[in-house]
């Protein structure tokens, strides 16, 4: 039987329908943690490394507030978390990182603490203050060592000669000499050389180079903070800062004092202070920013599929050697199991084989047909790894009719039919049997061979196209979960940097009970856009093939000619692009540091936004621009602008003018492959309010 049509929907499919990415458990319970603990226990034994990991992680308290339940210190265990979370090296061994991940998910159910309190918490926490260790320097250095190890890893991945050029660029000897063990750093050699980063030169936003320069910039400040009065200093100041940003933001969030938020958490980790403070403000302000669910009819609807075909039969039973052909013809069909860590879909064939064949032991020749009940199943798992498969099962009934059987026209044929007829009666139930056991072992074996090519395609696929590009940028979400219910796949995400949070308050609740569900928080746009886009320069050139990549028509302004000057905006370092989702509007805002138009360069600071109305029509959403498209520099509104700002002012709004349409309609979605079957999905839920985004098709 050939299988691949239906496996290959099932497994690039489900992917196309929920997005495949990574796990890691979003809800956990008290049990679950238990039982990582006491494997940590268990494996370290009683050695003096281990009683020293005990002591260090704090696990005896960890016990005392487990035992507490739902009345836990928040606090505590938050800091319990940081210890594991920490930067020592050996804490990324599986059973170090499994507690780590129980303890995290357990915490998050813990109750949330109040902005008033985290405010009050921040001021209290002055009194917390920790000098700087004198290995906080080295672990810094360390950690730049790494990081350039790998950068230089991808560098050589591109060519010598590129890789070379990039080193020459990023004066690789002067900083390999600052971080090598026992070496005191030179604060401006740092500084210089991490300037370099922020350059803006294309490629610097890929994961490997920021890696480095955010390790730079920690080692950077190490360095700077030895003095323990300045730190002391900057601590305190950055207390009383985040306990106002903390009041601030939920009695109105904002991206930019999200932002700010961020950025204090990250300056006061770098530091290695208040870790129970960043770790209680973190899971207050960064709950999961994406919910997608679908429906299993929608997972389905791609894989079902009518079976109907005819193959050779060869087969050897109980000494007769059959040969003749079958024809099977059934359903292909998928089905949603019940798991809270991975989402698993079931696909399963139900059909029947039926034979006409031609046995032959010795002089005798058997003529009979067959009918096989078939039932396979061919679980898919998938997780953070991918898609992976159980091994295939298959449920087996044969039954067989004796047309004739014949033992030529020699002598004493009919003595010998007559005897193969009562040896063929008799052995019928046990060769039944034995049919069955084989028509099992071909379906399970087909199901296995078809799909080992096509999950290794899919993986790599996946890996290939969204994982590792994302990977490369810092993009990929922190946190992604996988789980199924008997009813609906569902897909949890917290996409969120070291400097930045996630959604600050809960999805809203699900009013319908629609195939295809997505609530996204804006910050998921806005950390995902700056992780993506972040001192990146984007052409003319390059945004006409953006648009001819996505099939979307390209403007006459944008369109490039020998009468045109060419042009390029370079995205800000911070929010290159946000989005603001309220009052069923959303705001699309553009930041960019440096522009160009032809052999003139502006290098400021401007900000281009445009915000549309939210419309739900019967074929689909349409978003109605409200007002002209808005260019400003940010801080200088009220002051006079020259005439080149004003001309770069002027020249970037017609340009956006265009990219901003007045008017964008939607007319649903139609899904590729095998599931533009399913018909074009129809928007039946669009909801933008309080910072989230809510769509819904059926």
């Amino acid at each position: 039987m050939r299988f691949s049509r239906w496996m290959t929907a099932g497994l690039l499919g489900i992917v196309v329908c929920a997005g495949v990415g990574a796990v890691a458990r979003a809800e956990s319970n008290v049990e679950d943690l238990r039982r990582a603990l006491q494997d940590l226990n268990v494996w370290g034994g009683d050695s003096a490394n281990a009683r020293a990991w005990r002591h260090f992680l704090r696990t005896e308290e960890l016990q005392a507030q487990l035992d507490r339940g739902a009345q836990a210190d928040r606090a505590v265990v938050a800091e319990i978390l940081g210890r594991f979370r920490s930067d020592v090296p050996g804490l990324t061994h599986a059973r170090f990182a499994r507690v780590a991940r129980e303890l995290a998910a357990w915490a998050s159910g813990l109750k949330i603490s109040s902005p008033e309190q985290l405010a009050a918490q921040a001021l209290a926490d002055k009194a917390a203050f920790r000098p700087l260790g004198a290995d906080q320097l080295q672990r810094r250095a360390q950690q730049t060592r790494a990081a350039l190890r790998e950068l230089d890893a991808f560098l050589a991945s591109s060519g010598e000669a590129n890789r070379q050029a990039w080193k020459t660029y990023l004066q690789w000897d002067q900083i390999e000499r600052q971080v090598q063990p026992g070496v005191d750093p030179d604060p401006a050699v740092l500084e210089a050389v991490g300037a370099r980063y922020y350059a803006g030169a294309p490629g610097l936003e890929l994961a490997p180079f920021v890696k480095v320069r955010d390790a730079l910039r920690a080692l950077h400040a190490v360095r700077l903070a030895r003095d323990e009065a300045q730190l002391r200093q900057q601590y305190d100041a950055q207390l009383e800062r985040l306990a106002g940003l903390l009041t601030d933001h939920a009695a109105a969030p904002t991206a930019e004092k999200s932002q700010a938020i961020g950025a204090a958490l990250a300056w006061l980790e770098e530091m290695g202070q208040t870790p129970a403070l960043a770790a209680a403000v973190r899971q207050t302000y960064s709950r999961p920013n994406l919910l997608v669910r679908v429906s299993e009819r929608l997972v389905a609807a791609g894989i079902q599929d009518e079976v109907d075909d005819v193959a050779p039969v060869a087969d050897t039973i109980l000494g007769t050697k059959i040969q003749g052909t079958g024809r099977t013809v059934g359903q292909v069909s998928a089905y949603l199991t019940p798991t809270q860590d991975r989402a698993a879909v079931d696909i399963l064939l139900a059909g029947t084989t039926t034979t006409n064949t031609i046995g032959r032991n010795g002089p005798v020749s058997i003529h009979s047909s067959g009918l096989t009940t078939v039932s396979g199943r061919k679980r898919l798992l998938i997780d953070t790894v991918g898609i992976q498969s159980q091994a295939a099962t298959a449920e087996c009934t044969t039954r067989t009719n004796i047309g004739s059987i014949s033992a030529g026209s020699r002598m004493g044929s009919r003595m010998i039919e007559r005897f193969a007829w009562r040896r063929a009666s008799k052995q019928k139930p046990r060769a039944e049997w034995v049919a069955a056991r084989h028509a099992e072992q071909r379906v399970t074996r087909r199901m296995d061979q078809r799909s080992q090519k096509l999950l290794s395609d899919a993986n790599r696929a996946y890996l290939r196209d969204l994982k590792q590009p994302l990977e490369r940028r810092g993009a990929f979400p922190a946190r992604l979960n996988f789980s199924s219910t008997s009813d609906h796949l569902y897909l949890t995400a917290l996409q969120a940097g070291p400097a930045q949070l996630a959604a600050p308050s809960a999805p809203p609740d699900l009013t319908g009970d629609t195939d295809l569900t997505v609530r996204l928080h804006e910050s998921l746009v806005n950390n995902s856009a700056e992780a993506a886009l972040a001192g990146m320069t984007l052409t003319d050139e390059r945004l006409v093939q953006l648009l001819e990549d996505a099939k979307r028509e390209v403007p006459a302004e944008l369109q490039i000619g020998p009468e045109k000057d060419p042009w390029s905006i370079t995205f800000a370092w911070q929010q290159p692009v946000t989005v603001v989702f309220h009052g069923d509007q959303v705001v699309v805002s553009v930041r960019g540091r440096r522009f160009s138009r032809g052999d003139q360069q502006l290098n400021k600071l401007m900000n281009i936004s445009a915000t549309y109305r939210l419309e739900k029509t019967p074929t689909g959403a349409r978003l109605v621009r409200q007002g002209d498209v808005d260019v400003n520099y940010p801080g200088r509104e009220d002051q006079r602008q020259g005439v080149r700002e004003v001309a770069f002012k002027t020249f970037m709004r017609t340009k956006f003018d265009a990219l901003f349409k007045p008017e964008i309609v939607g007319e649903g979605i139609t899904l590729p492959g095998r599931w533009e079957k399913a018909g074009k999905l129809q928007l039946h839920e669009l909801v933008a309010q309080n910072g989230w985004l809510s769509l819904g098709w059926q």
